[in-house]
């Protein structure tokens, strides 16, 4: 992995694209920026340079921006290990992703956009979330996060 002296690469695009590279070959359901309600279901074949490669259901290569992704939840979930978490005191980090993960507490249940999940891992820019779909692994650098415990969190926005 490179070295991107905290910036936005280092906490959030990193740790996502990580996280991508442990579900090489297998399917996953993709949620993005783009505004698709509906997720891109991709068979990954490749995660580099920030680009997730893969084919569609039906044949089509797909490529996706690691930087555009808000979450994704493969079809058979598994342990994955996240990049641990890093306080930064300068750049980036500190006023995008530091703050925001921050407010993710293990075993909680939150609100992120139209996901909703019990929080059971927290790392660096990503955190597990755990619903009746199975696995999403969330990017804590898009989107809006609200948190079901009263009086924790409300309104946090990221972007």
């Amino acid at each position: 992995m490179r070295f991107f002296q905290e910036s936005i690469c280092d906490c959030c695009f990193c740790p996502m694209q990580c996280a991508l590279k442990e579900f090489i070959q297998e399917e996953v359901n993709i949620f993005t920026l783009f505004g698709n309600i509906s997720p891109l279901v991709v068979n990954i074949f490749t995660v580099e340079d920030f680009i997730v490669m893969g084919t569609s259901a039906n044949g089509e290569e797909i490529i996706i921006p690691v930087s555009k992704i808000l979450y994704f939840n493969p079809v058979q979930s598994k342990q994955i290990n996240l990049k641990p978490i890093q306080r930064n005191i300068k750049g980036t980090c500190t006023c995008l992703e530091d703050s925001i993960t921050s407010k993710f507490k293990i075993n909680e249940t939150v609100n992120v956009g139209r996901l909703q999940g019990v929080v059971r891992a927290v790392g660096e820019g990503v955190v597990i979330l755990n619903n009746e779909a199975g696995q999403n692994i969330v990017s804590t650098c898009n989107g809006v996060i609200f948190v079901d415990n009263i009086g924790t969190v409300s309104n946090v926005v990221s972007k």
